[in-house]
Parts: C-alpha cells; structure tokens; sequence
C-alpha cells in the first residue's frame, strides 16, 4: 500500500516521556514524532492523539544512557537518500 503525503501536511515534533518502574526507576525517554496535520473539529480535544503518526524513539541502555546518536544515523542514511534524486 501507498500513501501519497504532501510535505506541507506533515509537522514535526521532538516528544518526551516519563516512565517509572521498580527495576530502573525514573526514565525519561525521547523521540522525533512526525505526523499529519489534521483539524482541530476531528479531535474531541488536547489530549486526542488519533493522528497518524511514526515515533523514531532515541535508543537507550538499560542503566538509562540515551543513545541519540544511533537514531541520528538511521535518520541521515534515510536523508541521504535524497542525494540520488537529480535536481532539475
């Protein structure tokens, strides 16, 4: 399947979650979360998130390090990509 998506209907966001459980205690997590704009009469309010949405989640260990340079690689290998697209 293939969805056509046009760059101006996509926003980008850097999102943050905090978790807590006994075996590792209080985390923070962060990721790059693209999706699709859509109005504001689609949603019941604020907190609806029943966007279309993909969250590339910053990798971490399990003593809590962040690992963003494991998700900074992914994402420029995806952009470098682009670089085989001839520019007319």
């Amino acid at each position: 399947m293939a969805t056509k998506i046009e760059l101006g209907e996509i926003a980008v966001e850097v999102v943050k979650k905090d978790v807590s459980d006994e075996a590792f205690g209080d985390r923070s997590f962060y990721g790059i979360r693209m999706y699709l704009k859509s109005p504001e009469e689609l949603h019941s309010g604020p907190e609806d998130d029943d966007r279309s949405a993909i969250t590339f989640w910053v990798p971490a260990t399990n003593q809590g390090k962040l690992l963003p340079g494991r998700l900074r690689s992914l994402l420029r290998k995806a952009l470098d990509g682009l670089d085989e697209i001839p520019d007319d």
